[in-house]
C-alpha cells in the first residue's frame, strides 16, 4: 500500500476515534439514523424488486414476456438474447443487483465478459422504488419524471451502443420453477443490502469525524 493511502486510513481512523471520544452519543445517534434511512427506505426497495427479478428469472417469465414483445426490444440489437433480459430486469432492480446479476451472468457463461462490460454501461439504473420513496414526501411528480427520464435515458445509450448489430431474437420458453435457486437469490440479497448499510454506516462515520474536526479548527482559528 502507497505511503499516502496508510496516511489517510491512518487520519481517518484517528478522526473517527476522536468523534467518538469527543461526542458518544452523537456518534452513536449519527449511525442509527443512518440505518433508520437504510431500513425505511433502502432495504425494501432493493429486497421487492430483487426478489420479484429472481422470481421472473427462475420461472422464465421474464423469458416469455420478452418473447410477446420481441417485436418491439428486438430493436435495441442486444448481442444475445440473455444481454436482454439483464437489461430489462435491471430496470427493476437497479444498482448494485444489477451488478450482481451481470456478475452471475458472466460467471455462469450465459454472457461473455466483453458483453458484460457493455450492460454495465447502459443497466445501472436507479431502483425506481427506491426514487419514488424518497421523493414521496416532496413531490412525487418530480420522481416520476426522474425515473422516466433515467430509463428512457439509459434506452437511449442502449440503442446507440448497439446501433450495428443485428436485431435480438427471442425464443419461446417454457414456465419452470427452483425452489434452490429462489432461496440462493434471497441469500444473496441479504448479503448485498448489509454491504450497502455497511458502506452507508462507514461514509457517516467519515462525514461526521471530517466534520468534527473541520469545527474544531474552526473554533482554534
Amino acid at each position: 500500500m502507497k505511503r499516502w493511502a496508510v496516511f489517510a486510513a491512518l487520519a481517518l481512523a484517528g478522526c473517527a476515534l476522536y468523534g467518538v471520544i469527543s461526542d458518544p452519543s452523537a456518534f452513536f445517534a449519527g449511525i442509527v439514523d443512518t440505518l433508520v434511512v437504510w431500513l425505511y427506505k433502502v432495504y425494501p426497495a432493493i429486497f421487492t424488486f430483487f426478489m420479484l427479478a429472481s422470481l421472473l428469472i427462475n420461472t422464465r417469465v421474464i423469458d416469455r414476456i420478452i418473447y410477446y414483445l420481441n417485436p418491439v426490444l428486438k430493436n435495441l440489437r442486444f448481442p444475445n438474447e440473455e444481454s436482454l433480459h439483464i437489461f430489462i430486469l435491471s430496470i427493476f432492480t437497479g444498482n448494485p443487483a444489477s451488478a450482481v446479476i451481470i456478475g452471475e451472468a458472466v460467471n455462469k457463461n450465459k454472457i461473455s465478459i466483453n458483453d458484460g462490460n457493455e450492460l454495465l454501461k447502459y443497466a445501472s439504473f436507479l431502483n425506481p422504488l427506491f426514487i419514488i420513496s424518497f421523493w414521496m414526501p416532496h413531490n412525487i411528480k418530480y420522481a416520476l419524471i426522474l425515473v422516466f427520464v433515467h430509463i428512457a435515458g439509459n434506452f437511449l445509450i442502449a440503442i446507440f451502443e448497439n446501433r450495428g448489430n443485428p436485431k435480438t431474437k427471442a425464443l419461446k420458453k417454457p414456465i419452470t420453477f427452483s425452489l434452490n435457486e429462489l432461496f440462493n437469490s434471497l441469500n444473496k440479497i441479504i448479503g448485498i443490502l448489509l454491504m450497502i448499510a455497511s458502506v452507508m454506516t462507514a461514509a457517516n462515520i467519515i462525514y461526521y469525524s471530517l466534520n468534527n474536526i473541520l469545527s474544531l479548527l474552526n473554533q482554534s482559528s
